[in-house]
């Protein structure tokens, strides 16, 4: 099974991740807080919060999910197809596109 980051669009809502060794979140914006994307450039994610400030993001510290492929389709991490076939009850940030099991299916 493979796994990649889940893609998103201008609109799409995300959440945003500290990526501590290399890029930190401006202040004003914390860990897992859901933002909307509104525009790409070279390397970065300009995004809104709900209180409609606008910060400019590195785009590795934007969190969209993962989507794992199962027989031709992709799904997203929480389909309840990829739970059955994965064994998990719920997806586990432990659980990522590295791990034994996606390499060996």
């Amino acid at each position: 099974m493979k796994c990649r980051e889940k893609p998103y669009s201008i609109g799409s809502i995300v959440k945003v991740k500290n990526c501590h060794q290399a890029y930190n979140l401006p202040e004003g914006l914390k860990e897992g807080m859901p933002v909307m994307v509104l525009d790409f450039d070279h390397g970065t994610v300009t995004v809104e919060t709900d209180s409609t400030e606008v910060f400019e993001v590195n785009m590795v510290c934007v969190d969209n999910g993962k989507e794992f492929e199962f027989e031709g389709k992709w799904y997203d991490e929480n389909h309840l197809l990829i739970k059955k076939v994965s064994g998990q009850e719920v997806f586990t940030p432990g659980m990522n596109c590295g791990s034994p099991f996606m390499q060996s299916h």
